[in-house]
């Protein structure tokens, strides 16, 4: 493992990061995103790029999606259950991290990253309908801070994450009193010159570092005493995403193909699968 005293500035990347005018949206997740990167290549030099292939790109816009991938298979309804799919995601990631890591491993490695983003944040996600416009309102605050924030750590270990649960629990001690300060802020007319703005560098640098040893815990071939293989529908249904997205999104038939072999040997014979398979390739 790696002392870091500092990580590198997430600054340097936003004239890269052009996307949607939205705080922990999408063009902060990919600030978040980028800012990860840096940290974990040095220990994984060679990580979402292969000999001829650059995945930044696939990885950039899994950030940018976020969370919205995962709750499409997983319930997130509410907080624990966000850190429930970020457990999930982890494990799933490991285990067909073995059947290789191309474009679309990449990508729910930016979704992974987007997730956690929007978790260590205070009404990062907006769970009920009610709580959308609060949200919009931090998005937008938090967008002219943007450009200041700095990703540091101090004195830190990238670690392997042996209890998902337990690791934010600790970094979001003061999760619900941040969040319920950052209400009353916004009830008050104080907006994001309240506790948010005060608060917005540590969030931005938890996030950072949470992406970073989240990554460093599916790349490492360490076997974990919790490691749990998915089961064989999870495995045939990302490999079936993992189709869909080289044939819609990169037009790949040749690398399709290729997961096309390991999803047969994952889906083990089930027919509604194929049907799925064989309509995404008509």
């Amino acid at each position: 493992m790696r002392r870091l005293n500092t990580l590198l500035v997430a600054g340097i990347g936003f004239a890269l990061l052009a996307g949607n005018a939205a705080a922990w949206g999408p063009k902060a997740r990919k600030a978040i995103t980028y800012a990860a990167l840096q940290v974990i290549r040095q220990d994984f030099p060679d990580v979402f790029k292969a000999e001829i292939s650059n995945y930044e790109t696939d990885l950039f816009r899994g950030a940018e999606d976020g969370y919205s991938v995962v709750k499409e298979s997983l319930a997130i309804e509410k907080d624990s259950q966000a850190i429930i799919a970020i457990a999930h995601e982890i494990q799933l990631l490991r285990a067909v991290r073995e059947d290789g890591a191309g474009s679309y491993f990449a990508y729910r490695n930016g979704v992974l990253a987007g997730l956690i983003a929007d978790t260590i944040l205070p009404h990062g996600i907006a769970y009920l309908p009610s709580d959308a416009e609060l949200k919009v309102r931090i998005d937008t605050d938090l967008e002219s801070q943007l450009d200041e924030l700095r990703a540091v750590r101090t004195a830190g270990r990238t670690v392997f994450l042996h209890n998902v649960s337990q690791y934010f629990r600790e970094q979001r001690l003061f999760f619900a009193d941040d969040s319920k300060m950052i209400r009353d802020d916004y009830k008050r007319g104080r907006g994001g010159s309240g506790l948010l703005g005060e608060a917005a560098q540590g969030y931005f640098s938890r996030s950072v570092e949470a992406v970073v040893n989240a990554w460093y815990t599916i790349l490492t071939t360490t076997v974990s005493a919790k490691d749990v293989l998915p089961s064989p529908p999870i495995l045939t249904e990302y490999s079936v995403n993992e189709i869909g997205y080289l044939l819609d999104v990169k037009e790949n038939f040749k690398q399709a193909n290729r997961a096309y072999r390991v999803f047969s040997r994952v889906n083990n014979g089930r027919g509604k699968p194929y049907e799925i398979v064989g309509d995404l390739s008509y």
